[in-house]
């Protein structure tokens, strides 16, 4: 059986970054939501209004709108926002129950890359 894989590149490196770090985010309020017991609906209100603010903000960094659009921005963040593998959005649910977060971070038992995010985003959006 032949296997095929196709790359995408992207010349946005920063863009793409600045995608990978903000979307972890998204996926701990993600899964805060559904922690909280709300439905599919407001999960992809959630994501669908953040994703368009971290395009805001990347274009008024100067970098390129397309990045966000694509498999860096709206494609991992749909994965990352929604998967019951991801470790942000399984720390979020774990918070939208009442778990306090340090303790959800130790029951994920892995890195939980939106909690460290938090202060640069706050940062970047001033």
């Amino acid at each position: 059986m032949n296997t095929c894989k196709r790359v995408y590149t992207n010349a946005d490196i920063r863009g793409g970054e600045l995608c990978r770090a903000l979307k972890n985010i998204i996926a701990l309020a993600a899964g805060i939501s559904t922690g909280l017991g709300y439905g599919d609906n407001a999960k992809v209100a959630l994501i669908t209004r953040r994703m368009t603010e971290i395009t805001r903000l990347s274009i008024e960094m100067g970098y390129m709108e397309q990045t966000f659009s694509r498999l860096a921005g709206i494609g991992d963040l749909i994965d990352t926002a929604t998967s019951i593998h991801s470790r942000n959005n399984r720390c979020g649910h774990l918070i939208g129950q009442g778990v306090p977060p340090d303790e959800a971070v130790k029951q994920v038992d892995m890195v939980v890359g939106g909690i460290n995010a938090i202060p640069a985003a706050l940062a970047l959006s001033e």
